[in-house]
């Protein structure tokens, strides 16, 4: 079936949406079936992004997770009509904090990640958490998934401050990665 999929639509931008049709449908594994071909047509962040829907649909948090964390490597990705790897990495942390279990008194801190060849580079980060130590962590995980490497990325040059009043949640919240800021 892989072959006669991948003809449907040689360039694989289409594959995203009928994966999504037929996983909105309920059937997994027509649905994983285009998910895959996109994929291998280097439409992976929006493929795993498919998966997670999936995963989240069998009740299975942790490979949503996986999931997820594999759509963070936007490194030779095509993207879908509209979509780049701005949207897609905000779309990917709401997800990723959509399956928090529980919501939790944070203070929401900034982490300025330094100009260089870091993932991120240049950027700063809102990561809510009930530490400064749990945001590093929750923010070394994301780093780490979209540099697409095992060992951990170095994070010693990241600056981090509270976050101003009116960047701090109002009531508990998934501890996470939550957007880009700035």
């Amino acid at each position: 079936m892989g072959r006669r999929v991948r003809g449907l639509d040689p360039d694989g931008a289409s594959l995203i949406g009928l994966g999504q049709a037929f996983g909105a449908a309920r059937l997994a594994e027509p649905a994983a079936t285009f998910f895959q071909a996109a994929a291998e047509a280097h439409f992976a962040p929006e493929a795993n992004i498919g998966f997670a829907v999936l995963a989240s649909l069998r009740g299975d948090r942790a490979g949503a997770r996986r999931y997820l964390l594999a759509a963070l490597k936007f490194e030779d990705a095509r993207f879908t009509s509209g979509r780049t790897a701005g949207n897609l990495f905000h779309e990917i942390l709401g997800r990723l904090n959509g399956l928090a279990e529980q919501r939790l008194d944070c203070t929401a801190w900034i982490a300025t990640v330094p100009d260089g060849s870091l993932t991120l580079a240049g950027r700063s980060i809102l990561v809510c958490a009930p530490s400064e130590a749990i945001a590093r962590a929750y923010l070394e995980t994301i780093v780490t998934a979209m540099q697409g490497s095992e060992s951990g990325p170095e994070l010693s040059g990241v600056k981090w401050r509270v976050a101003p009043k009116t960047q701090q949640p109002d009531r508990p919240v998934p501890p996470g990665v939550h957007s880009v800021v700035g």
